[in-house]
C-alpha cells in the first residue's frame, strides 16, 4: 500500500485597507472578499465577522492569533474578529477553513477623530450695573457632523461682562462618564458679551438745563 499527505491549500490574505474612516463609521459590517485557489478554478469567499460598530479613533494594525484576527491599536488588543471560508455561491456556507493555511493579513487602518464644530453665544447690552451673561452653545449651521448619541458633552457658558466694553464669553466642558473625548476635535467659534454705553440726552435752554435720559441706575455705596 501507498502513503500520501493530503497537504492544506494555500491561505488567502486579507488585505484591511485604510478608507479614510472617521470616529462613528459604521464598521460592523460583514468584510468580505472573492478569492481563487492557485491551480484551481474554483472560487471562494473569506468572510471577517465580529466587527465593532465603531472602534476609537487612532492607528490599526492586524495579525493572526490562535486562529482569530486581532486588531491592534498602540500594540494593544483592541477588538477580535473572527472569519469563514467557503465556495463561492454556497449559500448554507459551509465553513471550510480547515482546508487551508491560516490565513494571513496585512494593510493598516487609520481612524481619524471626529470632527464637530459649535458656536458660542454672543450677546449685546446697554450698561445697567449688572453682569451680563448669554447661554446656549449651538452647533455651527454650515456642518453637519454631530456628536454620537449620549455623547455629547455639556457646555456651561462662564462668561460675563458688566462694564461698558467687550470680552469673550468663556466656558467649560463636561464629557458624560465613558465617553473618550479624545476620539474628537470639537472647534468652537468663539463669543462674545458686548455692554455698550448709556445713552444720557441734554437740552440746554436759555439759563435752565432741561435733561431727557434714561433713569441711571442706583449703587449702594
Amino acid at each position: 500500500t501507498g502513503r500520501f499527505t493530503i497537504v492544506a491549500a494555500q491561505a488567502p490574505t486579507v488585505t484591511f485597507r485604510d478608507n479614510n474612516r472617521t470616529y462613528g463609521d459604521d464598521l460592523s459590517a460583514d468584510y468580505t472578499f472573492d478569492f481563487v485557489e492557485e491551480g484551481y478554478d474554483e472560487r471562494y469567499v473569506v468572510e471577517v465577522t465580529g466587527m465593532p460598530t465603531y472602534v476609537d479613533a487612532g492607528s490599526y494594525e492586524f495579525e493572526v492569533v490562535d486562529g482569530q484576527i486581532v486588531a491592534l491599536k498602540d500594540r494593544q488588543a483592541a477588538f477580535v474578529m473572527d472569519y469563514a471560508i467557503y465556495a463561492a455561491g454556497d449559500d448554507s456556507k459551509e465553513d471550510l477553513k480547515s482546508n487551508f493555511g491560516t490565513v494571513k493579513v496585512k494593510g493598516a487602518w487609520e481612524v481619524a477623530k471626529r470632527v464637530v464644530r459649535m458656536v458660542a453665544p454672543s450677546g449685546e447690552y446697554v450698561y445697567d450695573g449688572t453682569a451680563h451673561t448669554v447661554s446656549g452653545m449651538d452647533y455651527h449651521p454650515f456642518f453637519d457632523t454631530r456628536f454620537l448619541a449620549n455623547e455629547a458633552p455639556t457646555f456651561s457658558m462662564t462668561g460675563s461682562q458688566t462694564e461698558v466694553g467687550t470680552s469673550e464669553n468663556t466656558y467649560t466642558c463636561e464629557w458624560p462618564a465613558g465617553v473618550n473625548p479624545d476620539n474628537y476635535s470639537v472647534i468652537i467659534t468663539p463669543g462674545e458679551i458686548t455692554v455698550t454705553p448709556l445713552d444720557v440726552v441734554v437740552a440746554i435752554k436759555g439759563n435752565t438745563v432741561a435733561s431727557s435720559f434714561v433713569k441711571l441706575p442706583s449703587f449702594n455705596s
